[in-house]
């Protein structure tokens, strides 16, 4: 479940790096009542780079995931007919989470 949702519309100039958001400390980062070992923060971006949408993915746990609370993710796997897998998770966030084959 999402704590927080926060998006920025920004313009990069060309060779060039911008600061879209920062913050220093635990307590600036955390939503209100929530400890580190609960969450996690999860980055995504998404740019337009002359008609080409480029993504970067990334995942920050503020405590090591040896010390997270971390459920059960109770992952089911679905196959169709064209061989496409669908990952489900119904009880919580899985950390890491691959298919292996054969297996």
């Amino acid at each position: 479940r999402s704590l927080n949702t926060t998006f920025f519309d920004f313009t990069v100039p060309t060779l060039n790096n911008s600061l879209l958001y920062e913050a220093q400390g635990l307590t600036n980062i955390l939503p209100n009542g929530k400890d580190a070992a609960d969450v996690f923060l999860h980055l995504n971006v998404t740019a337009n780079i002359t008609g080409n949408v480029v993504t970067n993915e990334q995942f920050f746990t503020p405590t090591s995931l040896a010390n997270s609370r971390l459920v059960d993710p109770q992952i089911s796997v679905t196959r169709s007919h064209d061989l496409t897998f669908t990952l489900s998770a119904k009880g919580g966030v899985g950390a890491w989470t691959w298919i292996d084959h054969p297996s």
